[in-house]
Parts: structure tokens; C-alpha cells; sequence
């Protein structure tokens, strides 16, 4: 953005003859200075102000806006908003199935491990500690 020598001229033109035309030149140049500087502060503070304001605009937009679209776009001012709530709360039939099927198999599980431990000679692999203690044990004495 520099000056070139028409435009140095140019300003120096503008100004009217004084008695001082001597200092001229570095009144120009000071006085340019000072507007480069002003205008280089005043872009920063442009380009900062638009990011505030894209940010402000964004976020505090949706926060405003968030409320109303919740309210009309799920229905919340009818009368049948608990029932409403409720399926959307709700889990989905397949999934019920899938987990209730899954509880039943781990009960029958659980009682068919009870009633192998009640079977005397038969032992379940990782049920407890002490289990694995004798299974080493066992292997020791057969050395």
C-alpha cells in the first residue's frame, strides 16, 4: 500500500502555500502515516467485529430459537404431551424382544450352572478363584 511519487505530489498539491513549504514534504508524510496507521487499526477491529458478530448471530441465534422449535416441532403445548413424551421415551419393540429373550437365556444359564456345581465330581472352568487354585494343584500331583 505504499505511496508512489504522483501521489506524494499529488497530496502536496492539496495543501495550500505556507512559509513553512520547506517541512512540507514530512508534514505530508506524517499526516500519511498517521492515516495508514488509523486505517490498519480500524481493519483489525472490522475483522474482529465480524467474527463477534457471526459467532453472536450463531450461537445466541439458536438459543433463542431453540426453545420455539422444540415447542411447535414436538407439540408441547397439546394436550396429549405425556403419551407424546412417553413413545419418544420408549424402547423399540424389536430391541424389548432381543433383550427380554437374552434375560430368559441367562436365567436357564444360571440354573444349569447351579445344577452342575450340585453334581459332585463336576467343576466349571472360571466360576471362582479357589477353582483355578485346585485345577493347578491337581495338575502338580499328577507330575
Amino acid at each position: 500500500m505504499g505511496i508512489h511519487h504522483n501521489e506524494e505530489d499529488l497530496l502536496l498539491r492539496l495543501r495550500p502555500a505556507t512559509a513553512a513549504d520547506a517541512t512540507l514534504p514530512e508534514v505530508a508524510i506524517e499526516i500519511m502515516a498517521q492515516v495508514r496507521a488509523y486505517y490498519q487499526i480500524a481493519f483489525k477491529r472490522f475483522v474482529d467485529y465480524i467474527a463477534l458478530i457471526i459467532d453472536f448471530n450463531l450461537l445466541k441465534g439458536l438459543d433463542r430459537t431453540i426453545d420455539e422449535a422444540l415447542f411447535v416441532g414436538l407439540s408441547l403445548g397439546k394436550h396429549d404431551v405425556r403419551e407424546r413424551a412417553s413413545n419418544f421415551l420408549k424402547e423399540d419393540t424389536d430391541l424389548e424382544r432381543r433383550r427380554i429373550i437374552l434375560d430368559q437365556d441367562l436365567e436357564r444359564f444360571e440354573k444349569a450352572c447351579l445344577e452342575f456345581e450340585n453334581i459332585p465330581g463336576v467343576r466349571l472352568a472360571g466360576l471362582s478363584d479357589d477353582d483355578d487354585n485346585r485345577v493347578d494343584a491337581d495338575s502338580d500331583s499328577d507330575d
